[in-house]
């Protein structure tokens, strides 16, 4: 049992059918599922990596690689056991009545007009408008429910390429460790492709984690929420989509910034979408997210952001961006950008259209694509271009 966008897309679970793969993986009693081998005997390995992330045997190190980070995650996986050990009605539930859902989506462009147009990026053949847009300051990274896309909303996951848990604190690692519900999606889901994304519905976190990687540590436990049709928990929703790993590309060798070389605007615009647009027919309330792909990976912060604008405007939903303080003036300057884009009535495909016109040789706008995308579309200037820099 295997997702597959094309053959087997979907897959949908009892909770009391999770909790019992969630308990195998506690007591390290499941199987590497077949499809996650690679060669064979004593030579296989597993596609989650050298040391196979299909159980919870790496949270039981003597010397775990981030403690804090860990004790979360044993913490919640602990009151995840005592809660359907407990609380009536917790494993009771049918399909019906509370389905968790994992789906992975992929879009074609003959089979999706939306995506045809906006690949497409003219916008002289149509004009797509922006959605509200949403800024939320916060002192540390923040697994808090309202920050999730809890209750009605979704809630953006910046995964790798393969889906799943860890023993550090990435923010991947965080949402699915803080969510044992979530931690099965290691067994079902191959690694994702360009066009495709995860999404999960109907999974609760139990934890709330502060902070990133080495100051990753929890705050506290989950408030209870009874297991019904009105629970928050219900309809949560996880947008699993992996952004381009562009850390390894040679900067001082070239002008060109890897996220605007050929082919890579578009890739990560149909990814964006693909995740933001699958609340369709019923459009998500807003989508959550933050600086997707801008840290391990490489990306610029610039441009990233630019695209999943554009992205949730094509999908029809508002965009709310998380971010902490050491961002700051990277957000003052993009919410100064967004004004001007509301205000001027700009349509999404006129700034992809701008973004993908910057030249490779063109190194003053490779740097600050913000400032060229708003000086050509407006003919004003954000800031100095000097000022505008490369986030790494």
């Amino acid at each position: 049992m295997v997702l597959d966008s094309t053959e087997n897309p979907e897959l949908v679970f009892t909770r009391k059918q999770l909790a019992c793969l969630v308990v195998h993986q506690f007591l390290c009693t499941i199987p590497t599922p077949s499809w996650m081998m690679k060669g064979k005997g004593k030579e296989s390995m597993t596609m989650a990596g050298e040391e196979g992330f299909v159980d919870f045997s790496l949270w039981y190190s003597d010397e775990p690689a981030n403690f804090e980070a860990v004790c979360a995650y044993l913490t919640a996986l602990f009151t995840y056991m005592e809660k359907i050990a407990t609380e009536p009605g917790w494993l009771e539930q049918g399909a019906e009545e509370w389905p968790v859902v994992m789906r992975l989506r992929s879009l074609k462009n003959a089979d999706d007009e939306q995506l045809k147009r906006m690949l497409a990026s003219d916008s002289e053949a149509s004009r797509t408008p922006f959605k509200p847009l949403e800024f939320i300051a916060l002192p540390e990274p923040s697994t808090d429910p309202p920050l999730l896309g809890v209750p009605d909303g979704a809630g953006v996951v910046f995964a790798n390429k393969q889906v799943g848990f860890g023993r550090s604190a990435t923010m991947e690692e965080v949402a699915v460790g803080t969510t044992p519900e979530a931690c099965p999606i290691v067994l079902v889901t191959p690694p994702l492709k360009d066009d495709e994304v995860l999404i999960v519905v109907g999974v609760e976190s139990l934890v709330v984690v502060e902070g990133y990687g080495r100051t990753a540590r929890m705050t506290r436990v989950n408030r209870t929420v009874p297991p019904t049709k009105d629970s928050p928990w219900r309809t949560r929703t996880m947008l699993f989509m992996d952004a381009l790993e562009l850390d390894g590309y040679d900067s001082t060798s070239s002008d060109a910034l890897p996220d605007l070389l050929p082919g890579h605007v578009d890739r990560e615009l149909q990814k964006a979408y693909t995740a933001f647009s699958s609340g369709s027919p019923t459009p998500y309330a807003h989508v959550a997210t933050g600086l997707w792909g801008c840290g391990a990976f490489g990306g610029n912060e610039e441009v990233k952001t630019m695209i999943q604008w554009c992205a949730a405007a094509f999908a029809g939903v508002p965009l709310s961006f998380a971010y902490t303080g050491d961002r700051s003036a990277f957000f003052l300057r993009f919410r100064e950008f967004a004004d001007v884009a509301k205000r001027d009535a700009w349509a999404a495909e006129e700034v992809i259209e701008a973004l993908k016109s910057i030249r490779s040789d063109d190194k003053e706008n490779n740097r600050a694509p913000l400032a060229f995308v708003l000086r050509v579309l407006s003919g004003r200037q954000l800031v100095p271009a000097s000022s505008l820099s490369i986030s790494s």
